[in-house]
């Protein structure tokens, strides 16, 4: 009797010895802290990367009245005299912050009376797509809008115009990837000091969200042999031409 329980107890101790090893073999292959501590510093490279290169474009919608239409007809251009407060809303107090797109998305002329705006004039170019345009403003914009002449002025918002609602979006800036890029290849050792802790390293790359093969921007590149986490995260990034391209951002760390 003595010795079947004898037995009995060296199997339990066997049996908890072996579940021991086998949760230890477990944390051993999939090291589930280092995964966390791992994923935490790619999300931080992430959100350093984003406010270093991160900006706002401001977007308000303008449509002229039928009367208007009729006033400007045969004209190059118009002005629109009562525009400070949707210009200091939207932050256009500089001829290189602002572009204007029509209905078709074109580009059309534009100046406002920078430093302190109080009037904006834009080209009138198509005489179908004359009425609905689109006016944004961002601090990342390099336009070289130069002044417009002889253009017909219309009267006051709500008569011979409308403007819809000033919407305001964060995005990446296209000019300071490229420029983060450079600053990369130059100088990195100074440059990460603002992205990662001391004794990390990382990369990024740069897609077009609607074509995976095309790589747009790279930046480092981990020894070989070097575990290495990643994520592929969605952005919007805002080009030089007032365009918001969807792109897709990896983050590297190692």
């Amino acid at each position: 009797m003595k010795s079947k329980k004898a037995v009995g107890h060296v199997e339990v101790i066997l049996s908890f010895v072996i579940f021991i090893g086998f949760l230890t073999f477990l944390f051993f292959i999939f090291r589930p802290f280092d995964l966390i501590s791992n994923n935490s510093l790619v999300d931080s490279v992430f959100l350093n990367m984003k406010e270093e290169l991160g900006t706002k474009v401001s977007i308000v919608s303008i449509s002229l009245s039928e009367q208007a239409l009729i006033n400007i007809s045969g004209e190059n251009c118009f002005g629109i005299i009562d525009a400070s407060d949707f210009l200091t809303e939207t932050n256009c107090d500089a001829n290189e912050k602002i572009i204007v797109r029509d209905k078709k998305n074109d580009l059309r002329d534009v100046h406002i009376n920078a430093p302190k705006p109080t009037k904006i004039e834009i080209e009138l170019k198509n005489a179908g797509e004359d009425k609905f345009y689109t006016i944004l403003c961002s601090e990342d914009l390099i336009e070289a809008n130069t002044p417009l002449i002889g253009c017909q002025n219309i009267g006051e918002e709500g008569t011979d115009y409308d403007l819809g609602i000033i919407n305001e979006k964060e995005v990446w800036s296209n000019k300071s990837l490229t420029a983060f890029k450079i600053a990369y290849e130059e100088d990195y050792p100074s440059l990460k000091t603002k992205i990662v802790p001391e004794g990390s390293d990382f990369g990024f790359k740069l897609w077009a969200l609607d074509n995976s093969d095309t790589l747009l921007l790279e930046a480092g590149v981990s020894p070989e042999g070097t575990r290495v986490d990643a994520k592929t995260i969605p952005i919007d990034v805002l080009e030089e031409d007032g365009t918001i391209k969807k792109r897709t951002i990896t983050i590297i760390s190692w």
